[in-house]
């Protein structure tokens, strides 16, 4: 089972969108899209680092608002900001930026943005399935 301590909580948001853009910064019922997202993770129990990683300036400054709740506002290399880059490079980029912070996490939780109905149950309850199955 894993440890919380060791959990990242992986919040992938890049700027470019072709269908709906600048859906992430998009207001949502009174608030950008991505803060739903956010501030989900945040309501967890759960002890974990919450990490936003985009290309975007205007979405990092978004997270950078909850850094004083945790939430790590990571500006990801250009080669992860693209149409062809796939969200597993973008969580091993965000992987190796919590190594460099000292952490080694065991348990990835992707949350994307796009889902802004997930409710902080929701998350817990997934984790819970997961370290109930894992291993």
């Amino acid at each position: 089972m894993a440890d919380s301590a060791e959990l990242l909580i992986v919040i992938p948001a890049r700027g470019g969108s072709k269908r709906l853009p600048r859906k992430n910064v998009l207001s949502l019922a009174g608030k950008p899209l991505i803060c739903w997202t956010i501030e989900s993770a945040l309501q967890t129990s759960l002890d974990a680092r919450i990490m936003v990683t985009s290309d975007d300036e205007e979405i990092l400054a978004i997270a950078g608002h909850y850094a004083d709740q945790g939430v790590i506002a990571h500006k990801r290399p250009d080669t992860l900001a693209t149409d062809t880059a796939s969200t597993t490079d973008v969580v091993v980029d965000a992987i190796q930026v919590a190594g460099d912070m000292g952490s080694c996490p065991d348990t990835i939780v992707l949350l994307q943005p796009t889902s802004p109905l997930r409710e902080a149950s929701d998350i817990e309850t997934a984790v819970s399935l997961y370290q109930k199955t894992a291993g």
